[in-house]
């Protein structure tokens, strides 16, 4: 989906003290680190969660190419830390195969993520 934009009127700032600006020029710097800072943890673990939540948040926006690229950053990590059979890989090839879906169509990718996510899921002694 697509945005509409309605402009009424555009105006020059004539100086530097607009509050809107301000609050912009302040935040985006604040943001960039943070972001920065997460993404350089020590922690493994730590970093596979972030990249977890970027993907959640890509895939909510329908920036399903982006979505796409942190849950395999997420999963990547995942496979390196945890037993292969851990929900956290299955919740992952889950969420690729419907970023596929929404953004590709790719049917191979599609099954081959649901399937992946499908055989460690029964393969999890609390599901059975």
């Amino acid at each position: 989906m697509h945005s509409i934009f309605r402009i009424d009127q555009i105006k020059q700032i004539e100086h530097d003290n607009d509050p809107e600006r301000f609050d912009l020029t302040e935040r985006i710097p604040k943001e960039n680190l943070r972001i920065d800072r997460m993404t350089s943890s020590s922690d493994e673990g730590e970093k596979a969660h972030f990249y977890h939540y970027f993907d959640v948040i890509k895939d909510g926006q329908g920036d399903y190419e982006m979505a796409i690229y942190f849950y395999e950053k997420s999963l990547e990590i995942n496979r390196e830390i945890l037993s292969p059979n851990h929900h956290y890989l299955s919740s992952s090839y889950n969420g690729i195969g419907w970023a596929y879906n929404a953004k590709t169509g790719d049917f191979s990718k599609i099954f081959s993520s649901h399937e992946k996510a499908l055989e460690i899921f029964q393969k999890n002694s609390f599901f059975k």
